[in-house]
């Protein structure tokens, strides 16, 4: 590795660092593949900023939707605007959930029952 001056026409600066001398006019492998580092860890320390401001801008919204008290407001819902067609996909699908769930909760009484009828009549002798 070579120090270069940073304005000299054959040296690679990245964040402040030189990183190498050009060849033949074009960075080596090395160095572009250091340039590419230095760059992908720029991108990740911004990424890691905009997340950190956007966890502290809900952390401040959760804080100023809670009253006095630290309790979460309440809230009324006054109108839901859903069309006639998207209503009934809604209820087809829903209808469609509850015909499986019903099975499993029939199954789960059947068993149910079953013991319970079991322990009865071990008890009653019948």
């Amino acid at each position: 590795m070579a120090n270069c001056d940073a304005h000299s026409p054959g040296s690679a600066r990245v964040g402040g660092v030189d990183r190498g001398e050009r060849v033949g006019g074009a960075m080596s492998e090395e160095t572009a593949k250091e340039t590419e580092f230095e760059m992908l860890r720029a991108e990740i320390r911004a990424l890691r900023q905009s997340v950190w401001h956007i966890e502290q801008m809900a952390l401040s919204q959760t804080a100023a939707s809670q009253d006095g008290q630290g309790k979460p407001q309440s809230v009324v819902v006054a109108n839901v605007n859903i069309g006639f067609w998207a209503m009934v996909n809604l209820l087809v699908t829903a209808a469609l959930a509850a015909i499986p769930a019903m099975i499993i909760l029939f199954l789960v009484g059947l068993i149910f029952w079953g013991v319970l009828g079991a322990i009865f009549r071990g008890i009653v002798g019948g």
